[in-house]
């Protein structure tokens, strides 16, 4: 598939996932990928295309050291979106192994983990190109919507079963990049 494909096929998932979550979760149940084929087809072009736009934006926007600014950006932004996405997935289904097995089925775990990440993703990218929109990130609590659909489409999970597992994932969505780009941040050299 060309670039240009795939870019299409991301930024069309991700506006389905935003504008009617419903049946773009019913859609991706139907599908039979594998984890890695939606880690590497989805997260990893994704993780890429922020760590792109971060890298230049930040290199663009630096007053000195523009380079080493755009660079360290990229790596920051890569490493903590790639650990976010694999702490939460290792979690969620260690999570469900333990409490709810019968959903702890690996592929479905990858859907909704990885495919949850989606607001993310667009937000960074936003707020990369244009950072007085930091503010839009407050919208990343839709997140928590997402994983609740997520959970009934693609895990097959009643209301009673899903609510503290959405919890979890939905904390664990919007929190761990934050927290893995802060100890990025505080580990680097000042700049």
């Amino acid at each position: 598939m060309k670039t240009t494909g795939i870019l299409k096929q991301l930024f069309i998932r991700t506006w389905k996932l935003t504008a009617d979550t419903t049946a773009a979760w019913d859609e991706i149940a139907a599908e039979k990928s594998t984890v890695k084929d939606v880690f590497l087809q989805y997260t990893i072009p994704f993780i890429l295309i922020c760590t792109i736009i971060s890298s230049l934006f930040g290199f663009l926007y630096a007053d000195e050291k523009r380079l080493t600014i755009g660079i360290l950006k990229g790596i920051t932004i890569a490493v903590s979106l790639l650990a976010g996405n694999l702490l939460t997935y290792s979690v969620s289904i260690r999570t469900l192994s333990k409490y709810l097995p019968h959903f702890a089925v690996k592929e479905n775990v990858a859907r909704l983990v990885f495919y949850s990440f989606s607001l993310m993703y667009f937000f960074r990218i936003v707020t990369a190109i244009l950072p007085g929109l930091f503010f839009l990130k407050v919208l990343n609590v839709f997140t928590a919507y997402l994983v609740w659909d997520g959970c009934r489409g693609v895990m097959g999970m009643d209301e009673d079963e899903r609510s503290n597992f959405v919890l979890l994932v939905t904390g664990m969505v919007i929190f761990t990049p934050f927290i893995a780009r802060y100890l990025l941040q505080w580990l680097l050299p000042n700049i």
